[in-house]
Protein backbone atom coordinates (compact mmCIF):
# COMPACT_ATOMS: atom_id res chain seq x y z
CA UNK A 1 0.00 0.00 0.00
CA UNK A 2 1.79 3.18 -1.30
CA UNK A 3 2.17 6.09 1.58
CA UNK A 4 0.86 9.84 1.30
CA UNK A 5 4.05 10.64 0.55
CA UNK A 6 4.54 7.85 -2.75
CA UNK A 7 1.13 8.86 -3.87
CA UNK A 8 1.98 12.99 -4.09
CA UNK A 9 5.69 11.94 -5.87
CA UNK A 10 3.29 9.89 -8.35
CA UNK A 11 1.22 12.87 -9.08
CA UNK A 12 2.62 15.25 -9.48
CA UNK A 13 5.46 13.88 -12.13
CA UNK A 14 3.11 11.91 -13.94
CA UNK A 15 0.91 14.90 -14.39
CA UNK A 16 4.10 16.37 -16.11
CA UNK A 17 4.93 13.41 -18.08
CA UNK A 18 1.45 13.62 -19.63
CA UNK A 19 2.21 17.36 -20.51
CA UNK A 20 5.43 17.05 -21.62
CA UNK A 21 4.92 13.36 -23.96
CA UNK A 22 3.07 16.20 -26.69
CA UNK A 23 6.30 18.01 -26.59
CA UNK A 24 8.99 15.18 -27.08
CA UNK A 25 9.33 12.26 -29.26
CA UNK A 26 11.13 10.33 -26.73
CA UNK A 27 11.13 8.70 -23.06
CA UNK A 28 14.08 10.04 -22.74
CA UNK A 29 13.90 13.69 -23.39
CA UNK A 30 10.74 13.62 -21.81
CA UNK A 31 12.09 12.49 -18.34
CA UNK A 32 15.01 14.73 -18.71
CA UNK A 33 12.25 17.41 -18.97
CA UNK A 34 11.00 16.69 -15.43
CA UNK A 35 10.88 19.29 -12.97
CA UNK A 36 11.72 17.04 -9.95
CA UNK A 37 10.90 19.22 -6.55
CA UNK A 38 12.86 17.61 -3.19
CA UNK A 39 9.57 18.24 -1.34
CA UNK A 40 7.97 15.19 -3.07
CA UNK A 41 10.78 13.23 -1.48
CA UNK A 42 12.15 12.80 1.98
CA UNK A 43 15.81 14.40 2.61
CA UNK A 44 18.00 11.38 3.57
CA UNK A 45 19.85 12.20 0.10
CA UNK A 46 20.78 15.26 1.29
CA UNK A 47 22.37 14.24 4.59
CA UNK A 48 25.68 13.39 4.13
CA UNK A 49 27.97 16.29 3.67
CA UNK A 50 29.27 15.08 0.23
CA UNK A 51 27.10 14.51 -2.80
CA UNK A 52 29.12 14.12 -6.56
CA UNK A 53 25.52 14.25 -8.38
CA UNK A 54 22.92 16.69 -7.42
CA UNK A 55 19.29 15.45 -6.00
CA UNK A 56 17.56 16.05 -9.08
CA UNK A 57 19.92 15.27 -11.43
CA UNK A 58 20.02 11.58 -9.84
CA UNK A 59 15.75 11.05 -9.40
CA UNK A 60 15.79 11.55 -12.97
CA UNK A 61 18.51 8.68 -13.22
CA UNK A 62 16.76 6.37 -11.57
CA UNK A 63 13.31 7.23 -12.86
CA UNK A 64 15.18 6.51 -16.29
CA UNK A 65 16.30 3.46 -15.24
CA UNK A 66 13.15 1.89 -13.81
CA UNK A 67 10.90 3.27 -16.95
CA UNK A 68 13.65 1.55 -18.86
CA UNK A 69 13.73 -1.60 -16.98
CA UNK A 70 17.62 -1.60 -16.96
CA UNK A 71 19.36 -2.89 -14.53
CA UNK A 72 22.58 -0.97 -12.95
CA UNK A 73 24.87 -2.09 -15.72
CA UNK A 74 22.71 -1.32 -18.26
CA UNK A 75 22.16 2.12 -16.93
CA UNK A 76 26.20 2.62 -16.41
CA UNK A 77 26.39 1.63 -20.40
CA UNK A 78 23.85 4.09 -21.21
CA UNK A 79 24.62 6.79 -19.51
CA UNK A 80 28.04 6.94 -21.01
CA UNK A 81 27.56 5.92 -24.34
CA UNK A 82 27.62 7.89 -27.45
CA UNK A 83 24.10 9.50 -26.90
CA UNK A 84 25.74 11.25 -23.93
CA UNK A 85 22.26 10.57 -21.35
CA UNK A 86 24.01 11.56 -18.72
CA UNK A 87 24.79 15.12 -20.31
CA UNK A 88 21.28 15.44 -21.19
CA UNK A 89 19.98 14.78 -16.72
CA UNK A 90 22.76 16.74 -16.04
CA UNK A 91 24.75 14.25 -14.04
CA UNK A 92 28.14 15.76 -15.06
CA UNK A 93 29.89 12.77 -16.36
CA UNK A 94 28.39 9.10 -16.17
CA UNK A 95 28.50 7.42 -12.49
CA UNK A 96 30.19 4.27 -12.02
CA UNK A 97 27.88 1.07 -11.84
CA UNK A 98 28.52 1.03 -8.05
CA UNK A 99 27.94 4.35 -7.21
CA UNK A 100 24.61 3.83 -8.58
CA UNK A 101 24.01 0.82 -6.28
CA UNK A 102 24.71 3.12 -3.88
CA UNK A 103 23.11 5.67 -4.15
CA UNK A 104 20.30 3.79 -4.57
CA UNK A 105 20.73 1.57 -1.59
CA UNK A 106 22.00 4.17 0.80
CA UNK A 107 21.15 7.81 -0.11
CA UNK A 108 17.74 7.22 -0.90
CA UNK A 109 14.73 5.94 1.75
CA UNK A 110 12.39 3.01 1.37
CA UNK A 111 9.44 5.26 0.72
CA UNK A 112 11.40 7.50 -1.36
CA UNK A 113 12.98 3.97 -3.58
CA UNK A 114 9.05 3.11 -3.83
CA UNK A 115 7.76 6.27 -5.09
CA UNK A 116 10.74 6.50 -7.78
CA UNK A 117 9.29 2.98 -8.93
CA UNK A 118 6.10 3.78 -8.90
CA UNK A 119 6.35 7.16 -11.07
CA UNK A 120 8.49 5.22 -13.94
CA UNK A 121 5.72 2.57 -14.00
CA UNK A 122 3.33 5.57 -14.51
CA UNK A 123 5.56 7.25 -17.02
CA UNK A 124 6.34 4.09 -18.70
CA UNK A 125 2.59 3.80 -18.79
CA UNK A 126 2.18 7.30 -20.42
CA UNK A 127 5.19 7.42 -22.57
CA UNK A 128 3.81 4.21 -24.31
CA UNK A 129 0.34 5.54 -25.06
CA UNK A 130 1.88 8.28 -26.66
CA UNK A 131 4.33 6.00 -28.16
CA UNK A 132 7.63 7.68 -27.85
CA UNK A 133 9.32 4.50 -26.58
CA UNK A 134 12.10 2.61 -28.10
CA UNK A 135 15.10 0.87 -27.52
CA UNK A 136 17.61 3.35 -28.72
CA UNK A 137 18.57 6.67 -27.36
CA UNK A 138 17.80 10.14 -29.02
CA UNK A 139 20.87 11.91 -30.50
CA UNK A 140 22.14 14.56 -28.00
CA UNK A 141 21.28 18.17 -30.37
CA UNK A 142 24.20 20.87 -29.47
CA UNK A 143 21.48 23.28 -28.35
CA UNK A 144 21.42 20.98 -25.28
CA UNK A 145 25.22 21.50 -24.56
CA UNK A 146 26.76 24.58 -23.25
CA UNK A 147 30.43 25.25 -23.82
CA UNK A 148 31.02 25.11 -19.72
CA UNK A 149 29.20 21.62 -19.91
CA UNK A 150 31.75 20.30 -22.15
CA UNK A 151 34.77 19.02 -20.08
CA UNK A 152 38.31 17.01 -20.90
CA UNK A 153 36.59 13.88 -20.09
CA UNK A 154 33.57 14.77 -22.81
CA UNK A 155 36.02 15.48 -25.41
CA UNK A 156 38.03 12.46 -24.82
CA UNK A 157 34.94 10.37 -24.93
CA UNK A 158 33.94 11.42 -28.45
CA UNK A 159 37.50 10.94 -29.60
CA UNK A 160 37.89 7.44 -28.32
CA UNK A 161 34.49 6.65 -29.97
CA UNK A 162 35.56 8.14 -33.27
CA UNK A 163 38.96 6.34 -32.92
CA UNK A 164 36.65 2.87 -32.78
CA UNK A 165 34.45 3.49 -35.45
CA UNK A 166 36.70 5.62 -38.05
CA UNK A 167 39.68 7.26 -37.60
CA UNK A 168 41.51 3.47 -38.69
CA UNK A 169 40.06 4.52 -42.30
CA UNK A 170 42.67 7.58 -42.70
CA UNK A 171 46.27 6.63 -44.14
CA UNK A 172 49.42 8.01 -43.99
CA UNK A 173 52.86 7.75 -46.28
CA UNK A 174 54.78 6.74 -42.53
CA UNK A 175 56.34 3.82 -42.65
CA UNK A 176 54.75 0.58 -40.96
CA UNK A 177 57.20 0.54 -38.03
CA UNK A 178 56.76 3.59 -36.76
CA UNK A 179 57.49 3.84 -33.13
CA UNK A 180 54.58 5.55 -32.77
CA UNK A 181 51.16 4.50 -34.71
CA UNK A 182 48.70 6.75 -36.90
CA UNK A 183 45.86 6.89 -34.24
CA UNK A 184 47.74 8.34 -31.40
CA UNK A 185 48.48 11.48 -33.63
CA UNK A 186 44.76 11.35 -35.14
CA UNK A 187 43.70 11.43 -31.33
CA UNK A 188 46.27 13.80 -30.04
CA UNK A 189 45.32 16.57 -32.91
CA UNK A 190 41.27 15.94 -32.21
CA UNK A 191 41.91 17.14 -28.85
CA UNK A 192 43.63 20.18 -29.59
CA UNK A 193 41.03 21.31 -32.23
CA UNK A 194 38.02 19.96 -30.00
CA UNK A 195 39.53 21.56 -26.99
CA UNK A 196 40.40 24.73 -28.93
CA UNK A 197 43.52 24.46 -27.63
CA UNK A 198 47.47 25.06 -28.25
CA UNK A 199 49.80 22.42 -28.15
CA UNK A 200 51.90 23.43 -24.74
CA UNK A 201 50.32 22.65 -21.25
CA UNK A 202 46.76 21.33 -22.80
CA UNK A 203 49.17 18.97 -24.97
CA UNK A 204 50.01 17.48 -21.86
CA UNK A 205 46.84 17.14 -20.44
CA UNK A 206 46.02 15.13 -23.27
CA UNK A 207 48.94 12.86 -22.40
CA UNK A 208 46.99 12.83 -18.81
CA UNK A 209 43.57 11.95 -20.34
CA UNK A 210 45.32 9.46 -22.71
CA UNK A 211 45.20 5.64 -22.69
CA UNK A 212 48.12 5.23 -24.95
CA UNK A 213 51.30 4.46 -22.71
CA UNK A 214 53.79 6.83 -24.27
CA UNK A 215 53.34 9.87 -26.34
CA UNK A 216 55.80 11.57 -28.77
CA UNK A 217 57.15 15.22 -27.90
CA UNK A 218 55.28 16.52 -30.69
CA UNK A 219 52.57 16.18 -33.26
CA UNK A 220 53.08 14.52 -36.63
CA UNK A 221 54.48 16.98 -38.75
CA UNK A 222 55.96 14.74 -41.67
CA UNK A 223 56.62 11.55 -42.74
CA UNK A 224 58.93 10.17 -40.18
Amino acid sequence: MPTPQTDVAVDGLVEQAEELCTLHDHITREIADLDVSESLFSDQYGRTSTTDFAFESVVRMFLYQHARGFNDSELHRRLKGTAYVFIRFELGRAPTQQAINYMWRRRFSLTDRQAIEATASEIRAVAADHDIVSDGEPRLDPGEVSDEAVTDEHIMQAIRTARDRGLDAFETDRAANAQYPDDLFFERQAYLNLADVGTTTPRRRFDRLSDWKKHPTAILTSGR
